[in-house]
């Protein structure tokens, strides 16, 4: 029996097991890498949240909002309490929109997100101006998906 057929195919299976090893490797390190990036900028984004944390005051957001909504007049430091609550909020929605990049959220997740950003500024004119004033401050990319929510004026 010529067992020379037999070692060549051996040999091939065992080369194409090899390749799919490598490659499924391949496929876990970057699903590493992308989850360690993801760890380390939602890191970051904690740290940039815990700054402004330090210099709002959930019960005078509470009250605010409560009086802006009513209709009642708030004072220059509610009202600042208020952009800065909003502005905490966008950073969160800039992370999120990052994931998404990422690939860590669908379509359809990052959907429902876009819906509320624009229901945001639809009903809040300080996140509106919020937002105007800190264009420079965002991912150009996130700047950019932003831009098509804003209301038409």
């Amino acid at each position: 029996m010529n067992v020379e057929p037999v070692n060549r195919w051996l040999t091939l299976a065992a080369n194409v097991g090899v390749l799919v090893g490598i490659a499924f490797l391949i496929v876990e390190i970057n699903q590493n890498t992308q989850a360690t990036n993801s760890a380390s900028r939602d890191a970051s984004v904690a740290h940039v949240l815990n700054y402004f944390e330090q210099g709002m005051d959930n019960q005078v957001i509470a009250r605010a909002y409560h009086k802006y909504r009513s209709g009642e007049q708030i004072d220059a430091f509610e009202r600042r309490q208020l952009y800065n609550y909003q502005y905490y909020n966008f950073k969160i929605f800039e992370n999120i929109h990052l994931q998404y990049e990422q690939g860590l959220f669908s379509d359809r997740e990052w959907a429902k997100y876009r819906r509320i950003i624009r229901r945001v500024f639809d009903s809040d004119e300080i996140a509106l101006d919020m937002w105007n004033s800190r264009q420079g401050n965002w991912t150009e990319e996130f700047e950019e998906e932003v831009a098509d929510l804003l209301p038409d004026e």
